[in-house]
């Protein structure tokens, strides 16, 4: 394998082959406890599994905690935008809430100021055709009454003046009116 831990558990391997190879050379000479191949290769592999089930939790146990880890940074990084979300939105609508009264409030002044122009307007129109009919009404039939004199001095007949008298009525009829 490519780690330390493995390399030196295979010269522990080969230490022990070596020891059991000169413990076999030597038993007839020496007394002790000795085992056999198949149980010392059960031994070495328990032991290699052992170890890299050690280093297998240790590398989990980093691994969850790394993600824990990025986990509460995010939620704290979550809950931070959402605060200034919250102080955006309440931001907002104060501005959104000022601009819409001072909306109604030109609008208000705006219809006010109409209306007052369309009165005055009105006003000076009414002035404006009050004067015109007084001087419509004085000045309109000037010409039919003077008309209607020159002939009452010319003539001395007063029924040959009648038509004279009939559009002099007519006129005074159209200033009343209008």
């Amino acid at each position: 394998m490519g780690n330390k831990q493995s390399s030196s558990s295979l010269q522990d391997d080969n230490e022990l082959n070596a020891l059991s190879s000169s413990d076999t050379s030597s038993s007839s000479s020496s007394s002790g406890v000795f085992l056999s191949e198949a149980l010392q290769a059960d031994v070495v592999s328990s032991f290699q599994s052992s170890v890299l089930q050690q280093q297998w939790q240790s590398l989990q146990s980093d691994i969850i905690k790394r993600h824990h880890s990025r986990e509460a940074m995010e939620n704290a990084r979550k809950d931070q935008v959402e605060e200034e979300l919250l102080k955006w939105r309440a931001q907002n609508h104060k501005i959104q809430t000022h601009l819409d009264d001072s909306i109604d409030s030109l609008n208000a002044k705006f219809n006010d100021l109409t209306v007052e122009l369309e009165f005055n307007t009105n006003k000076l129109l009414r002035t404006i055709q009050g004067d015109n009919k007084k001087t419509q009404s004085k000045d309109a039939c000037v010409d039919i009454r003077s008309a209607l004199v020159t002939c009452y001095n010319q003539v001395q007949d007063m029924r040959k003046c009648d038509d004279v008298v009939v559009t002099l009525e007519q006129c005074v009829k159209n200033a009343i009116i209008h």
